[in-house]
């Protein structure tokens, strides 16, 4: 996926850090990869599951959800959500490995660095950041782009519905 977002590559521990900081004060999302991408993709568009048709991850996605709210007897605090919630299911099958469409982001850049700097010496990590309050603002307009992506089509960003 090519993406036109800004690149800052740090060379050095001062300016890695004066970013991150910079990241921490703005309050915005980080993800870490332990090695170069240059993308971001979800678990559910890799390996195994790659090249199979959107609409079969999500049924498998849909299925996942079901058994595991099927056979799960208990959940860690923070967890109890997911017996009714879809995307708080999402996010413990993903805390817990399962394939699905959602990334792992966090409001805490350093957290990220740690991912991004736990690969081999011979390799460059990468972190990704987003301004999440700007994403808040435009992320809405997607429903109204994709009406049909809302339960009842009207494209209101509180009528969605995770498939």
């Amino acid at each position: 996926m090519v993406t036109d977002w800004p690149t800052t590559m740090m060379k050095d521990v001062r300016s890695a850090e004066g970013e991150l900081r910079r990241l921490e004060n703005e309050q915005w999302a980080s993800r870490g990869h332990c090695q170069e991408y240059g993308s971001l993709t979800p678990s559910i568009d890799r390996g195994r599951l790659w090249g199979l048709p959107r609409r079969d991850k999500l049924q498998l996605e849909r299925r996942s959800i079901e058994l595991f709210r099927g056979v799960a007897q208990s959940f860690a605090p923070g967890e109890e959500g997911s017996r009714s919630d879809d995307v708080i299911t999402l996010m413990v099958l993903r805390h817990y490995g399962a394939q699905t469409r959602l990334l792992d982001w966090t409001r805490h850049p350093l957290i990220a660095a740690h991912f991004a700097c736990s690969s081999p010496d011979d390799k460059n990590g990468e972190l990704w950041a987003f301004d999440y309050d700007a994403y808040e603002l435009l992320g809405k307009q997607q429903w109204k782009d994709h009406p049909e992506t809302t339960t009842d089509g009207s494209g209101a960003d509180d009528k969605w519905s995770c498939p």
